[in-house]
């Protein structure tokens, strides 16, 4: 049979067996419950946010509103006057870790990437050029609006097209779900 755990309030986890007439309460066992810390991001699968929340918008709050939240970010993403603290705003990104020996990531607050990006000739291979063209007419007598050139001719027609490379723009974006980024606020 498969086992199923059932998460209770706050305290307690049951492992329960499914019967034909409902579970079968196996064994409980007490737990003690670890409140999410104030302050850490976490993904939200709604635009509701929870009672406990505030999302990661990049907002502008009251010190004195949130607290331990103003001592754990203080003015690293700003702050619009001293009785205020701005939140980091998360919307539309991915979050990446920090590595001091990176200079993409040495930064807290650093941000990058990009949803689109038009190559360069160096970046797709194939740098700027042209292509010569020759044209070479046959000759004949008649109108030469239609192609044929009086006395036999052969003129020859020499050129080439304007300069071009790859830098059409392209989707860069990884596959993705999309959730809001909230915090717990106290």
């Amino acid at each position: 049979m498969p086992q199923i755990i059932t998460i209770l309030p706050l305290t307690s986890i049951r492992s329960t067996e499914i019967v034909d007439d409902g579970p079968l309460v196996l064994e409980e066992i007490q737990v003690k419950t670890l409140p999410v810390p104030i302050g850490i991001p976490i993904p939200w699968p709604s635009e509701t946010l929870p009672a406990w929340g505030v999302a990661l918008e990049g907002q502008s709050v009251l010190r004195a509103s949130y607290p331990v939240m103003f001592s754990i970010y203080g003015t690293v993403y700003g702050a619009v006057d001293v009785d205020h603290f701005t939140l980091p705003d998360y919307t539309g990104f991915t979050l990446v870790g920090y590595k001091a020996t990176d200079s993409d990531f040495d930064a807290i607050t650093k941000t990058g990437g990009e949803k689109t990006h038009t190559l360069t000739g160096a970046e797709s291979g194939v740098p700027a050029h042209t292509h010569p063209q020759t044209e070479v007419r046959s000759g004949g007598s008649g109108n030469t609006t239609q192609g044929a050139f009086a006395g036999g001719s052969n003129p020859t027609v020499t050129g080439a097209n304007a300069a071009a490379n790859a830098n059409s723009a392209h989707n860069n974006l990884q596959p993705f779900k999309v959730v809001r980024w909230i915090a717990r606020s106290g």
